[in-house]
């Protein structure tokens, strides 16, 4: 495993036991895979998820974007990209994953124990059915191919306290989503931040940062 991250250009800022969380991860999704349908059958080799999954997810870190200690909320966490490789990476950080489905629940769970992570927590529950306990308790909101931007900042702004940021990993033509953000909500501010460019992450993807004023 150690060999495949190596590989790659730039290297990443782990250390040796967050290079075996990261393996051991790797190994549980796969192991789960089967039954919790956590990423496509394409995907369902090391190396592919490393490259498609696990960079882009640490790719956060390499934003500098997430500051330090803070609360952050991965929204459809699914196989727990991108919250669970930005956790192990940034143990400071307290995660919440969310999944309205109920093996990847069960899965992200599974994780988290294994891993053995502290301040981790996994949610079995709808974005937009989320209780009071929820409301303006997280700095950020990750993200990762879920649903439009409109449809991500409507779920993330009740959850957000006042100057957190919705951080959306997108890529490719979204002409159409800026345009329907626009119109649902007037005068946000809309930035992207690009990741390092010598990690080699795919150059159409990046980071949409919305954040609530």
């Amino acid at each position: 495993m150690n060999d495949l991250f190596s590989s790659l250009p730039g290297g990443f800022p782990l250390s040796a036991n967050q290079f075996a969380q990261i393996e051991q991860y790797l190994r549980l999704l796969l192991e789960w895979n089967p039954r919790a349908s956590l990423v496509s059958k394409s995907d369902e080799n090391e190396a592919r998820l490393i490259k498609r999954h696990i960079v882009e997810s640490l790719g956060l870190v390499g934003t500098g974007l997430i500051s330090q200690n803070a609360t952050v909320l991965d929204l459809g966490s699914g196989g727990g990209f991108p919250g669970l490789p930005l956790k192990i990476a940034r143990p400071d950080l307290m995660i919440t994953l969310l999944d309205s489905r109920r093996m990847k629940f069960l899965f992200l769970q599974e994780a988290i124990r294994t891993l053995a992570l502290e301040n981790a927590t996994a949610v079995c529950a709808r974005a937009d059915a989320l209780g009071a306990e929820f409301r303006a308790r997280f700095d950020f909101v990750v993200v990762r191919a879920v649903a439009s931007l409109a449809k991500l900042w409507q779920w993330s702004l009740p959850v957000l306290k006042s100057g957190g940021c919705l951080l959306a990993q997108k890529g490719g033509e979204l002409e159409a989503e800026f345009k329907e953000l626009s119109a649902a909500f007037p005068g946000l501010v809309v930035s992207q931040s690009r990741y390092p460019a010598e990690w080699e992450i795919d150059p159409s993807r990046f980071v949409v940062v919305i954040r609530k004023q």
